[in-house]
């Protein structure tokens, strides 16, 4: 089914429309909600918040405008701010629940922001930028691309360089470098 078929066909709502969503970018939206949920514990939310994405799907298609760009990145769109707004939902309830403070409780670690100044030193200047826009910043590699001016598969191999420079500086630092993964 092309784009705009299945585009057509959300539009209707018909139910065959989202089995092949789910089937032609399934993969894809699950990459883009792991792009945000760091960690085992966050991506123990994944289908929660792909199920959220895709009743966001069905219920906006009729925003989709082919003009302003493609399916695919309306899409990446669509599911990253669901994931970001799960986040902080999450971010809220933890607010919310007040532990006492009389029990003998483990304490909690919040995670903290990397140092990626540190993180990304081993980096030449074209990586640093790319890394800076990637984990920093939340873009996706074509968006990455289409700002500096080179083609996506130019970032693509800056990421894998990068992180190849970045696994031999772990070995020589400990684990300091592992929120990149």
């Amino acid at each position: 089914m092309t784009d705009e078929e299945l585009v057509a066909a959300l539009a209707q709502h018909q139910e065959a429309a989202l089995s092949a969503l789910i089937d032609q970018y399934g993969d894809f939206i699950r990459q883009v909600v792991w792009h945000y949920l760091q960690g085992e514990y966050l991506r123990g939310y994944t289908l929660d918040i792909e199920n959220r994405s895709y009743y966001q799907i069905w219920q906006k298609i009729d925003l989709y405008d082919a003009d302003k760009g493609t399916f695919k990145s309306w899409l990446g769109t669509v599911v990253k701010n669901q994931t970001l707004d799960y986040i902080k939902g999450l971010a809220g309830i933890k607010q919310d629940v007040a532990m006492p403070t009389t029990l003998n409780t483990a304490a909690e670690e919040e995670p903290t922001e990397p140092d990626w100044a540190t993180l990304f030193r081993p980096l030449n200047d074209q990586e640093r930028a790319i890394f800076q826009l990637y984990f920093v910043d939340g873009q996706f590699p074509a968006e990455i691309a289409k700002q500096l001016h080179i083609k996506p598969a130019t970032v693509y191999k800056n990421l894998s360089r990068g992180r190849l420079k970045i696994q031999k500086e772990a070995l020589k630092h400990g684990n300091l470098y592992q929120s990149l993964y």
